[in-house]
């Protein structure tokens, strides 16, 4: 198994693989019960910044959404979604497409963050965002 995981600082998922923050210690905190062993003890993670996210999203073609009108924040996440997953995809590549791997992505939904990507409300109905797999 390995952990990939994309935050916006060093607050929450952390800024590198050296300097974690608290929610990547929660992520592998949950995973350890569920698994029996860290897979931040084993260096079996990465932290992907956010400055690579909107690079590899910048690279990715356009998806239509013809005959969807989509706010400014699902468009947001939908792309950060998408970036993770390409991102995800290319370490699988590397690992071997046999190794499971968890991907989280962390985003402030709090309405306070200074891009403004709306309140709580909008922010949840788009967590759950469908990908189809990378093959």
């Amino acid at each position: 198994m390995f952990l990939i995981l994309s935050g916006e600082g060093a607050s929450d998922i952390g800024v590198s693989d050296q300097e974690i923050g608290s929610m990547t210690k929660l992520v592998d905190l949950w995973i350890t019960k569920q698994i029996g062993y860290s897979l931040i003890e084993t260096k079996l993670y990465t932290i992907v910044s956010e400055n690579d996210l909107i690079k590899t999203a910048k690279e990715l073609p356009a998806r239509s959404q013809k005959g969807k009108k989509q706010k400014s924040e699902t468009r947001y996440f939908y792309k950060n979604a998408r970036a993770l997953a390409t991102i995800a995809h290319q370490k699988s590549q590397e690992l071997g497409r046999e190794t499971p791997l968890v991907l989280v992505l962390f985003r402030d939904a709090d309405g306070t963050a200074s891009s403004g990507r709306g309140e709580w409300a909008d922010n949840l109905k788009n967590i759950w965002v469908k990908l189809a797999p990378a093959h």
